[in-house]
């Protein structure tokens, strides 16, 4: 992920963490505003682990999506050819 640009990932950083647009402070962009936390601090934090979970499924499926787009585009740019020979067989080297 560090690898990779925000713009190809379609998320920002802060999304990421925070699992929420950032705010601009701009007219018409409205605060954001904090979840509720619930009385049960426990359940809040295991509903917090699940949400995070998600997100960082979510990034990492994104990653591994981009990685692949990537490989493809490197292969028609540099024409790279899925090599047929196998172990054993005899190959001429120029």
């Amino acid at each position: 992920m560090h690898a990779t640009l925000p713009s190809k990932l379609m998320l920002s950083l802060y999304e990421i963490v925070f699992d929420r647009c950032i705010w601009l402070g701009i007219a018409g962009d409205l605060s954001p505003m904090p979840p509720d936390v619930p009385a049960d601090l426990v359940s809040y934090f295991h509903w917090l682990a699940t949400e995070l979970g998600h997100w960082h499924e979510s990034v990492k499926k994104c990653c591994e999506e981009l990685k692949i787009e990537d490989k493809t585009q490197y292969d028609k740019a540099h024409k790279v050819v899925i090599p047929t020979w196998k172990a054993g067989d005899y190959v001429v080297m120029r």
